[in-house]
């Protein structure tokens, strides 16, 4: 009995380690499984990404030259637009439409042909507004709208007006753009609300203090002066400055 129960207890041990085997090696082949599929996955997502983004690379020093303030030839504006749009071959990237919204917006300004500069300036509107709908915090996309808008003429100023709104409302204080608005403020002044009348004075207000020297040269560059001492009334010494 002793030998006979010694046997059936070896039995019984054996099936039970070889069923616990069985239940641990179901659960590790599904994770295996899962954890290819994640790995796949990812790599689905990120090698487009990682494309794209390297597509970038040619034309980003030419971004940061035009970031700097310095002037580029056509053919760079071309490289940073082809750049661009190489890299929205393989992803959506934001990025890429908000600088080509900036490339197109440029192209449209320095073209002396109409229907190229027409051309480009709806360019720039289509990319600013893909831009916008996934990225309604960026001023620099709403200020690209808000110019090329205006640049199509009479019927697109109320665009234009709500484009610059925007770009207030998302950054009040943004340096790089406070000319900016100060002179589209004035180019849409007969559309302006009271309330954006005095967005306008405020702006024109935080450009001269932020910078007064570059702001003065700002005005006169483009024959703005009156209107600054106008949208800063009161204040005798930006008057005395802006004017001599």
């Amino acid at each position: 009995m002793t030998i006979l129960g010694s046997g059936v207890s070896h039995i019984a041990l054996t099936t039970g380690i070889q069923q616990l085997s069985m239940i641990k090696t179901v659960p590790d082949r599904a994770l295996s499984a899962l954890f290819v599929s994640c790995c796949l996955f990812l790599l689905y997502i990120a090698v487009p990404r990682f494309l794209s983004d390297l597509m970038l690379v040619p034309g980003t020093p030419i971004l940061y030259r035009i970031s700097a303030g310095a002037t580029v030839d056509d053919q760079a504006l071309r490289v940073l637009e082809e750049s661009r749009l190489q890299a929205l071959e393989f992803s959506d990237n934001l990025r890429a439409h908000a600088d080509l919204a900036s490339t197109y917006l440029r192209r449209a300004q320095r073209s002396e042909d109409a229907d190229n500069r027409e051309r480009f300036a709806r360019l720039s509107i289509e990319a600013s507004i893909k831009t916008t709908k996934r990225s309604p915090q960026n001023p620099y996309a709403w200020m690209h709208l808000s110019v090329a808008q205006l640049m199509l003429g009479p019927d697109h100023r109320a665009e234009a007006l709500t484009a610059w709104r925007q770009s207030v409302k998302a950054a009040p204080f943004e340096p790089r753009l406070l000319f900016q608005r100060f002179q589209i403020g004035v180019l849409l002044y007969e559309e302006l609300l009271p309330a954006d009348i005095a967005v306008l004075q405020e702006q024109t207000r935080l450009g001269y203090q932020w910078w007064n020297y570059k702001f003065r040269a700002y005005c006169r560059k483009h024959g703005l002066t009156e209107w600054a001492i106008f949208l800063m009334p009161g204040d005798e010494e930006a008057a005395k400055y802006l004017g001599n």
